[in-house]
């Protein structure tokens, strides 16, 4: 489903979008790291000692970290519609995007507004 844009917004309006934005960008990155950085302690495990303690010890919490934010990331609600922003645990093995499954809304979109004045 697409929609043209945001349209207009209202103040408050813009201020939930851009910190639920920032959120979503935090967690997704958060993940990428993480799961990058899991990969690179795995490979340190292979060194010699005592190192591959403290990679394994290192690397468990790094794979925490990855499943906690992404699990959270996934199930994101869209501040437009409340549903779930990312939808594709529900069968939709291929949708990786940035966009609501509801409503349309995309990361685009959201990317597009401008930091809030205090």
């Amino acid at each position: 489903m697409r929609h043209a844009g945001l349209g207009p917004l209202r103040p408050q309006q813009r201020v939930q979008y851009y910190r639920w934005w920032k959120k979503y960008l935090l967690l997704k990155r958060t993940g990428w790291i993480t799961f990058f950085l899991f990969f690179v302690f795995q490979l340190l495990r292979l060194s010699d000692k005592p190192l591959p303690a403290l990679a394994g010890a290192a690397g468990f919490v790094c794979l925490f970290m990855f499943l906690v934010s992404g699990v959270w990331w996934a199930f994101l609600d869209c501040p437009r519609c409340g549903q779930t922003f990312r939808a594709w645990y529900q069968g939709e093995a291929d949708y990786f995007g940035d966009e609501c499954e509801n409503c349309g809304l995309t990361g685009r979109d959201l990317s597009s507004i401008p930091k809030p004045r205090k």
